[in-house]
């Protein structure tokens, strides 16, 4: 094949990729059985951008039980 040869190492595949991950975490009070106590979970995860219109691309565990009225926070690289 011709052209350059792509850098296989560790480096290199951080080098391609470090740009595009993000940290995902999410935050929200819920309510256990009838208490009047509520607590706040927190979900942490990562995912990658993967268009230039920035849509993220990330497990269904991260984001999937987060409910109405939730606070999700996205950090780039």
């Amino acid at each position: 094949l011709d052209g350059p040869k792509p850098d296989l190492s560790m480096k290199g595949a951080y080098e391609k990729v470090s740009q595009s991950t993000v940290s995902i975490r999410v935050k929200q009070s819920s309510k256990r059985f009838k208490e009047v106590t509520q607590e706040f979970l927190i979900t942490n995860g990562s995912g990658f951008i993967i268009d230039r219109d920035g849509s993220i691309l990330t497990n269904a565990h991260v984001v999937g039980d987060m409910l109405e009225g939730g606070h999700l926070t996205i950090t780039y690289h």
